[in-house]
């Protein structure tokens, strides 16, 4: 039983695989391997483009899958958080 963690951060969106039963990491992985820049156009304000967590979310999730680390059938939970 394999649970699928995503944290969607300012900085980078992080994936981690968890064996449910013996509570051990799998594979942690995160994407980009630079932060994204936070637009500031008044002093205030702080943006990112959602568009590119989209983005960084799928590339995580696709760089994780290639580590070949697990049976990608055996997941029964999926968790996203920001």
């Amino acid at each position: 039983m394999l649970l699928l963690g995503i944290d969607i951060g300012t900085s980078f969106i992080k994936a981690c695989i968890l064996d449910a039963k013996s509570e051990q990491v799998i594979e942690s992985i995160q994407y980009p391997e630079t932060e994204p820049p936070i637009i500031s156009k008044n002093l205030q304000w702080a943006e990112q483009q959602p568009g590119k967590w989209r983005e960084h979310t799928d590339e995580v999730i696709k760089n994780i899958y290639r580590s070949n680390a697990y049976n990608p059938e055996g997941f029964v939970a999926i968790r996203i958080t920001y």
